[in-house]
C-alpha cells in the first residue's frame, strides 16, 4: 500500500465520520425546530396574557382614580411599577386579588348614607 492509498483511506474515514455527524446534526436541528415552534407559540400566548393583564390593571387603576376624585383629602400615589420579584405562576391569583380589591373599593365609594347614594 502506498502513501497515496493510506491518504485516500484516511480521507474516506474522515468523510464517513463527517457524513454521520451531518446526519446527526440534521436530526437534532429538526428536533430543535419543533421545540422552537412550541416555545414560540407559548411565548405568544404569554405575551397576550401579559397584555390583557396590563390592560385590566390600568383600567381598574383609572376607575379607582375616577371614583376617588371626589375625595380631595386622599392622596393617591402614582401608578405602581411592576414587581420584578412577582411569581409568574401566581398571575391568576394576583389578578383575582386585584378584582377583589377593586370591588371592595367600589363598594365603599358607592355606599349609601341615610338611604342616599353619595
Amino acid at each position: 500500500m502506498t502513501a497515496a492509498d493510506d491518504y485516500r483511506a484516511e480521507i474516506r474515514k474522515i468523510t464517513a465520520v463527517a457524513e454521520e455527524l451531518r446526519a446527526q446534526d440534521e436530526v437534532r436541528a429538526a428536533a430543535l425546530e419543533r421545540q422552537l415552534a412550541v416555545l414560540d407559540d407559548r411565548m405568544g400566548r404569554v405575551g397576550e396574557r401579559v397584555a390583557m393583564s396590563e390592560l385590566a390593571v390600568r383600567t381598574h387603576w383609572e376607575t379607582a382614580l375616577d371614583a376617588l376624585w371626589s375625595e380631595p383629602w386622599m392622596t393617591v400615589p402614582r401608578f405602581p411599577r411592576p414587581d420584578p420579584e412577582a411569581d409568574p405562576a401566581r398571575l391568576t391569583r394576583y389578578e383575582q386579588e386585584m378584582y377583589e380589591a377593586h370591588a371592595a373599593l367600589m363598594a365603599l365609594v358607592h355606599r349609601t348614607r341615610f338611604g342616599f347614594r353619595r
